[in-house]
Formats: C-alpha cells, sequence, structure tokens
C-alpha cells in the first residue's frame, strides 16, 4: 500500500519486498528507490494476473457443469444447438482473458530485465557521486560555457520533460571557464561538467555527462530561473540518452508547486505528482557570473520548502502531460486547503478520494468498477461506486451510492478497497 507523507517527506512507504542494495551508499538511494518502485508495480501486476487465473478457471469449472446440465436438458427438448452457442461464445472471451494474461506476463518479463540491466548500469556509472548533496565530488567536474547549438536545454516532448542532445564526434562545442580551452565534443565524452547560460528572460544551470556515443547517461540536473525566481528543478536518470526516470519541482505559475517522481515507460510515465499550495517564491541565489556546483539545487535538497500544504497527490501513468490511465488502478487523493473548512482541522484533510481510469485529467470509466468517497466543506461524505464520465459519476450506471457516511462507513470502504492507511486524514462532521 503506498502513502502519500504529507509534512517534510516525501518518500512514499510501501509494505512488501523491495530491491536489494549491491552496495550500501545512500549516493544511489535516489536511482535504487525508482527501482523499487518498478519492482513493486511488477509484484502488483503478478497478482494481477494470478487473481484474473483464478477467476478464468472458476469460471470455466462453471461452464462446464453448468454446460453438463444444459446438455442434458436440451437433449430432452431437442434443443442442444440452441443452448450451447452462447457457452461457445463465453468460452471465446476466456480464451482471450487467457491470451491478455499471457501477454501480461511478457511485459512484466520484460520490465524485470530492463530494472535488471539498469540497475548494473546505475552503479557502474553513477559511483562517484557523493552521498552530502547528490551531487559529484569537486575533482570530477569541469566548468564549460557551450556554443548556443550544444546548450543542454529543458524541452516538453508531448508535454513530457526531458533534455536534449546534439552532440556528434569531433566538433568545438565549448570553451572551458576557468582555463579558456577549447573542448570538442569528444575531449568531455564521460566527463562530469557545470554549465550556466541565458535563455530569453531566463538563466539555465545544468550538472551532468554524456557518454561515448554523444548522449546523456547516469543523474543529470537542472534548474531554471526566471527574472530571478526558480522556475523548474529537473533530474534524469538517462540510459545511453534515454530518460528513465526523473524527478522535478516545478512552479506551476497559479499558486501551486507541483512535484513529480516518474518512470519512464515509452509511451507513458508512470509514478506519484504531489501539488504543493505555493506560500512564496524562492529567490535567485547563484549566478552566471561565478557558479559552483553546490549552489545546484537538487530535489532533495529543496524538497523541504515545497512541502508544505498538500492540495493533491496522484499515483498512476501520466501521458501528454495529463493524468491518462486506462488501468484501473490509478487513484487522485484532494485536500482541502487553507481555510475551506474554517480551521477545523490541521492536518491535511480529505476532499475526495478517487480511483479508476482516468482521461486527459479527468475520471472517465466505463466499467462500473470506478469509485470515490467525496464532500464539500459544507455537507457530509459520500460514496459511489459506477462509471463516471468527465469526471463526473454516472447515476444511471451506478453499482453503489451512500450518502451521510458515518466514520466507520469511510473506514470499512478503505479497508475493503486497500487505502487504509488513509482512515485518519478523513474529518466527519
Amino acid at each position: 500500500m503506498r502513502k502519500a507523507v504529507a509534512k517534510y517527506d516525501n518518500i512514499i512507504t510501501y509494505d512488501g519486498k523491495t530491491c536489494q542494495m549491491m552496495h550500501n551508499n545512500s549516493a544511489n538511494n535516489l536511482e535504487f528507490e525508482l527501482l523499487n518502485k518498478r519492482l513493486e508495480n511488477i509484484e502488483h501486476s503478478l497478482e494481477e494476473v494470478k487473481k484474473k487465473d483464478g477467476r478464468i478457471k472458476n469460471v470455466r469449472l462453471g461452464l462446464v457443469i453448468l454446460a453438463e446440465f444444459f446438455a442434458i436438458v436440451v437433449v430432452a427438448f431437442g434443443a442442444f444447438k440452441t443452448v450451447l452457442t452462447p457457452l461457445s461464445e463465453h468460452g471465446g472471451r476466456l480464451d482471450a482473458l487467457e491470451d491478455n494474461n499471457i501477454y501480461m506476463r511478457e511485459d512484466v518479463k520484460a520490465l524485470e530485465d530492463k530494472i535488471d540491466n539498469l540497475s548494473k548500469y546505475v552503479y557502474t556509472n553513477i559511483a562517484n557521486w557523493d552521498s552530502a548533496n547528490g551531487l559529484p565530488a569537486d575533482e570530477e567536474i569541469m566548468k564549460v560555457n557551450f556554443l548556443k547549438e550544444y546548450r543542454p536545454s529543458y524541452e516538453l516532448v508531448h508535454n513530457e520533460p526531458t533534455v536534449n542532445s546534439k552532440f556528434r564526434e569531433f566538433v568545438y562545442v565549448a570553451d572551458g571557464v576557468e582555463d579558456d580551452q577549447k573542448y570538442s565534443s569528444d575531449d568531455l565524452c564521460n566527463q562530469t561538467f557545470i554549465t550556466g547560460y541565458q535563455e530569453g528572460d531566463s538563466e539555465v544551470f545544468f550538472l551532468g555527462q554524456y557518454n561515448d556515443n554523444y548522449q546523456w547517461y547516469g543523474k543529470c540536473v537542472l534548474n531554471i530561473y526566471t527574472n530571478g525566481k526558480l522556475e523548474c528543478i529537473f533530474e534524469g536518470i538517462y540510459n545511453d540518452g534515454a530518460l528513465f526516470s526523473y524527478r522535478r519541482i516545478s512552479d506551476e505559475r497559479d499558486g501551486t508547486w507541483q512535484v513529480a517522481d516518474r518512470v519512464d515507460e515509452g509511451d507513458y510515465r508512470t509514478g506519484e505528482t504531489w501539488i504543493y499550495k505555493k506560500t512564496g517564491d524562492y529567490a535567485q541565489g547563484i549566478s552566471l557570473d561565478g557558479y559552483e556546483k553546490t549552489q545546484i539545487l537538487t530535489y532533495d535538497v529543496f524538497i523541504p520548502y515545497v512541502n508544505e500544504q498538500l492540495i493533491s497527490y496522484y499515483n498512476g501513468r501520466t501521458a501528454d502531460g495529463f493524468y491518462n490511465d486506462d488501468s484501473g488502478y490509478a487513484y487522485l487523493i484532494k485536500y482541502f486547503v487553507g481555510e475551506e473548512l474554517e480551521g477545523q482541522a490541521e492536518e491535511p484533510v480529505v476532499r475526495t478520494i478517487y480511483q479508476g481510469r482516468f482521461k486527459n485529467g479527468q475520471f472517465d470509466d466505463d466499467s462500473y468498477g470506478a469509485w470515490y468517497i467525496t464532500r464539500e466543506p459544507d455537507t457530509t461524505y459520500m460514496y459511489y461506486e459506477g462509471s463516471f464520465s468527465d469526471g463526473k459519476p454516472d447515476h444511471e450506471k451506478e453499482r453503489d451510492f451512500q450518502n451521510e457516511l458515518e466514520k466507520a462507513d469511510i473506514d470499512s470502504i478503505l479497508t475493503d478497497k486497500g487505502f487504509s492507511d488513509y482512515k485518519e486524514q478523513f474529518l466527519v462532521q
């Protein structure tokens, strides 16, 4: 069970197995915390496969018994073919379910292989980063100014973040900051460097490295300041130019900080997103006139400044910059903010908890299996289970509806749904 910790701790806790560390080096905690999450997701997928297998076997057994019974009846009435036809159709659906389970197992095996390969890669390539602040040792860093066309820049591809890479072999790419030396792309291969540059109203600072293939590898950190205020912290873990995972803190310019911790799965990214109320800007404390690696802000260093009042927490897939997840396992928790409850509670209080499918950030599920518990400041909690469309329940397709929930009702539902860790975050009037 995953739990969003709301005060000065953004490490999500889990019950169950975790990935065994190859070394007891706290410098690698970030990378293997992410690997642990992928293993947790794999274990969850395997459990779902087992459950489906069990249901399929039970249904098949029931159909066999039912078929035998109907066979006896229809022989007596001369309608054997008429009754068996729908049974054969059910058998076809069950065959399709079994095929789907085979594909799920293949996907899980591919993920396991991917994690195994990456775990070896991570220890090989970023072991030299020290544990104090997640940054490399001073002697490992080169200070350079890149030519404009080779500057590492933050980009959104399909509304998802990454850092571009335009290096190629044997070309002049940068000047040394401290030695005025000219560096080719080959001179900087496998060298951790720090650089900074002006881009419009923004100043960008980057710490990272690329490999012999001129592709990002290991941990790369990018800070963006706009008009003297922090706009974004981006930490990416790259494997030969492919973004494996990232952690990001960004000023959304709507009075909130968005915090994301995600693993790239190709067509989508899976992980967690927190939205916090923004209580103030963070002034720029680094200058292009002179900067050191200790002035680069990392996720772990900055998160205590952000982690104040939690507005929402999402666990699931994103695609095209939105919550998009058709698995049915994603969930979103929204909290009351500020004085909405008129000082009734100091700790975070759940406004809405939803689990089901998402489409472009909205509750959207026609499987009849989605559910939520919700209330407004002046109402009691209610429970709905069924279909959702465009963020709203479709009461014509409901399976269950309960109004004026008591604390015992909420606790029972949360226990049944596997969300017991959130029981204390509900305030019943």
